[in-house]
């Protein structure tokens, strides 16, 4: 007769299906291990290629650190007018980030470092044109061109 019960029945089928449970949490646990520590030179690496390749990429740090601020220069008032001696005054106003920063140094061109009164860069000089083209730039990166008129 036939006996569902044999002696010779293997006890051990799940065996197999742990053991390839176990191998396949070590294969995850080394790849993270792995990413964890070369990733950010690898983010480096691939960081390098893409500026050569004429492109930008971000930090490879952990986003703890905070972006740079951009510098904005503000030209908000460049008029020429002649005045009583008849030769052209240029006067330019401007500010960086929206104030005067001690540490921030504005240059107008055509003229020289502008001077900081009353939270707003001042220039005035002569000009032997107007209309005229003058580029603001800061010492923190930031420049701004305008073309200014003559006044009436």
């Amino acid at each position: 007769m036939y006996r569902l019960y044999s002696p010779k029945r293997r006890t051990d089928d799940g065996q197999g299906l742990a053991e390839y449970a176990l191998i396949l949490v070590l294969v995850a646990v080394a790849t993270i291990v792995i990413l964890v520590v070369l990733g950010p030179s690898t983010g480096d690496v691939y960081c390098q290629v893409v500026t050569i390749l004429g492109g930008t990429c971000g930090s490879s740090d952990e986003g703890n650190e905070e972006e740079e601020e951009v510098d904005v220069v503000t030209v908000f008032k460049a008029e020429c007018h002649q005045n009583h001696d008849g030769v052209l005054d240029l006067h330019v106003d401007a500010r960086s980030n929206g104030d005067c920063d001690p540490s921030v140094t504005l240059t107008s061109s055509p003229g020289t470092v502008m001077t900081c009164v009353n939270h707003v860069y001042h220039h005035h000089y002569a000009v032997s044109i107007c209309p005229t083209t003058v580029t603001v730039t800061s010492s923190a990166g930031g420049s701004a061109t305008v073309t200014v008129t003559i006044k009436p």
